[in-house]
């Protein structure tokens, strides 16, 4: 946080430059204002003589008093002591025998253009010459009364500064207390550019990532509950006529050897799918659990996927299904997990043998489209098969792989045409 450009810290100095700044300048205004009243107001010759008059008679008093001779002129500092903006030069003929200021000079009177008064000592007269600052004390009454006005102002304003801070800072207080309770959505918002700002702009992003991980964590928890539902019916589905076919066969409730091949056949292929959905289900954690996945070098599009699309095509003509290939085949790269894109070739293959029309060709598709390499199997659904996937839990991987690996898998099926498109993100070398 040591930032002078943007930080508190700037914030504070200017805050601070701009209340003395104006305290200054209030303070030379009321200096000025305050000087010319009293100079207006104060500046009279006979004010001036009345109050110097006063002094005189009250030193005059104190030596009466105490009755001093000339010799004890010393003695006036005591007078002289309590008096203030008060100056006094006492002379005995040309000879000056006391000075307020203390460095009584041995030469004639040079006081002459003060005011003049007898002063009567016991044993004989001398000159006092005397000088009052009648109106000094109103002139630093004033300036302290501008000080204290200035320094009020001075605090007012860096006070109006830490007040908006504080102000911030209660603010956060509030907001982060309703993301205690659980306000996932209501906004961190300070204004400014300073550490507050920073702060606010960082929870919020914190809170955005949150709220983002506690949906998606709910959406996965829904989906893997629905999941459980559905392979809960699916794998009692099978398992029933499993059961009930080896219940025919271990009470030889048959009638014929055909018959008996028949059962087996039949719990043989239950046995199969079963074995399939388990296999799909374990994959699907294995997907899902899989918190990063490492994808390998940069290759060109075309090396990475035509040995896998040559065997997926022989293997589809091989089963009796006619493949169409439109390939366009785009100078692109790809960064994949061939770990993931064989398991996704497994899926895709598996779902076009159990589900796809056999009397109308399978089109494989290749291109490029929005910075995405494509990948697209299309096929009509066969209107024989009666077995259907409710889990569609090979897709749901599918998808989780494609998504892992920084891509994204679109899905289209109508009851009639089936098409899958896998979406590569394209990389640079």
């Amino acid at each position: 946080m040591n930032r002078l450009n943007n930080g508190l810290q700037r914030e504070a100095f200017f805050g601070i430059l701009i209340a003395l700044l104006v305290s200054g300048f209030l303070y030379f205004c009321m200096h000025e204002i305050s000087n010319a009243f009293l100079d207006q107001h104060l500046n009279d010759t006979r004010l001036w003589d009345q109050k110097t008059a006063e002094k005189a008679a009250s030193l005059q008093h104190f030596v009466t008093d105490r009755a001093l001779q000339l010799k004890d002129v010393s003695s006036i500092k005591e007078w002289d002591n309590t008096q203030r903006s008060t100056f006094a030069y006492i002379y005995n003929g040309h000879k000056q025998i006391y000075n307020s200021e203390g460095n009584v000079s041995s030469g004639g009177v040079t006081y002459r253009n003060l005011r003049h008064y007898p002063l009567n000592f016991a044993d004989g007269k001398a000159d006092l010459y005397l000088f009052y600052a009648v109106t000094y004390q109103y002139y630093v009454l004033a300036m302290i009364l501008e000080l204290i006005l200035c320094s009020i102002v001075f605090i007012a304003l860096f006070l109006y500064f830490v007040r908006r801070k504080i102000n911030h800072i209660t603010r956060l207080e509030q907001d982060i207390r309703i993301l205690e309770s659980g306000g996932m959505e209501h906004e961190i918002t300070v204004p400014g550019n300073d550490e507050l700002a920073l702060l606010a702009r960082g929870l919020d992003q914190m809170r955005i990532t949150l709220r983002d991980n506690m949906i998606r964590e709910e959406n996965l928890v829904h989906a893997n509950n629905e999941l459980v539902t559905r392979m809960a019916h699916d794998l009692r589905t099978p398992l029933t006529t499993l059961l009930l076919y080896l219940g025919f066969l271990v009470e030889k409730k048959y009638s014929s050897d055909q018959q008996h091949d028949h059962y087996l056949h039949v719990a043989l292929d239950k046995t199969e799918r079963i074995k399939a959905l388990s296999d799909q289900l374990f994959e699907r954690f294995l997907v899902t659990g899989e918190e990063h996945v490492n994808l390998e070098n940069p290759e060109p599009f075309r090396v990475v996927f035509e040995d896998l699309l040559s065997d997926i095509s022989e293997n589809l003509t091989s089963r009796g299904l006619h493949l169409e290939a439109e390939l366009d085949w785009p100078e692109t790269v790809v960064r994949v997990s061939f770990e993931y894109i064989s398991r996704i070739a497994d899926n895709i293959l598996s779902n076009i043998l159990k589900y796809a029309d056999a009397d109308r060709p399978v089109t494989l598709r290749v291109a490029e489209e929005d910075g995405f390499s494509l990948i697209t199997f299309e096929n009509m659904i066969s209107r024989h098969d009666e077995r259907h996937e409710s889990t569609r839990i090979g897709v749901l991987n599918i998808r989780a792989m494609m998504e892992k690996m920084g891509g994204s898998c679109e899905i289209h099926n109508d009851g009639v045409l089936y098409s899958i498109t896998l979406c590569f993100p394209n990389a640079t070398k």
